[in-house]
């Protein structure tokens, strides 16, 4: 039985979205920018690593790029973390959690957040659920607890099972961001990865989860899951209603130069054509 649950699992390996590994899935975007900065020190959440992984290949040199170095993947805290204590120049990712934030001001840095691309929180439901769109209330209704079976969601009769991730974690805070004022009210199984997260739910014929479209997309699914319309509205669908800004993290007074370049680039017209051409990489879920 474990080995046929392995079979509907979608994972690309991280190794597949490092740049310069011979094999890797990056996509090539010609470009005149170039950095040649080998002290750069750069940290992105899981998510967003195949998408930045694409831009630093584009404007890297091969050897002035060190794996897990130049570039690494890191858990939501731990790059918040290594912000905070100033051990990297640069972190990718979304906002912080409340706490994290905290920490960050505590640490009496100069931090600017510069956003430069928009993120899905894509919600998931089990393969064999026939609903197949929400509403934004209904999203939050199943939550809060103020519907319990999917039947009052124009679904089976059965009853909502909700997953939701450990607190500081990257699609945790959006979520928080989304619920901010509400109760709630209902009790969730909180799962401590995104992986885990999934495989609930493909586990689960009533259950309900959420992750990054980034992640699920490009890194890691399973055949027993399917992402739900929000308002007759896909995750990819500029109008989709849960949006949240990524960003380029880092001290202003850093007296590393080539902070301020990448940052200007990233966020200059070619640049985010680069950034959208690396965020459209090969992906196992569309």
């Amino acid at each position: 039985m474990e080995n046929d649950f392995e079979k509907t699992v979608l994972k690309v390996e991280t190794p597949r979205f490092v740049p310069f590994r011979e094999n890797n899935i990056l996509p090539l975007c010609p470009t005149t920018f170039k950095l040649a900065d080998p002290s750069l020190r750069i940290h992105a959440t899981s998510a967003f690593f195949p998408m930045f992984a694409g831009i630093l290949q584009n404007i890297f040199e091969p050897r002035d790029f060190v794996e897990r170095v130049t570039l690494d993947k890191v858990a939501t805290p731990v790059g918040f973390q290594a912000l905070a204590e100033g051990s990297i120049d640069i972190l990718c990712s979304t906002i912080p959690s409340d706490e994290q934030m905290e920490d960050l001001r505590l640490s009496k840095r100069k931090l600017e957040f510069v956003p430069f691309s928009k993120e899905p929180l894509a919600f998931l439901v089990n393969k064999a659920n026939s609903v197949e769109d929400l509403t934004v209330a209904q999203v939050k209704d199943a939550y809060f607890g103020r519907v319990s079976n999917w039947s009052e969601l124009d679904g089976p009769d059965m009853e909502i099972h909700t997953y939701q991730l450990e607190h500081g974690n990257g699609s945790q805070s959006a979520f928080e961001q989304m619920v901010r004022g509400n109760k709630i009210d209902k009790e969730h199984t909180e799962v401590h990865t995104m992986p885990g997260i999934i495989d609930k739910v493909a586990l689960d014929k009533g259950g309900i989860c959420y992750a990054y479209w980034s992640f699920y997309a490009k890194m890691y699914a399973n055949k027993l899951t399917k992402m739900l319309k929000v308002e007759g509205e896909e995750v990819t669908s500029k109008q989709y209603p849960f949006l949240y800004d990524v960003y380029l993290m880092f001290d202003r007074q850093n007296k590393n130069p080539n902070v301020a370049r990448l940052v200007e680039f990233v966020t200059s017209t070619e640049g985010k054509m680069m950034v959208d051409k690396c965020n459209e990489c090969q992906r196992h879920v569309d």
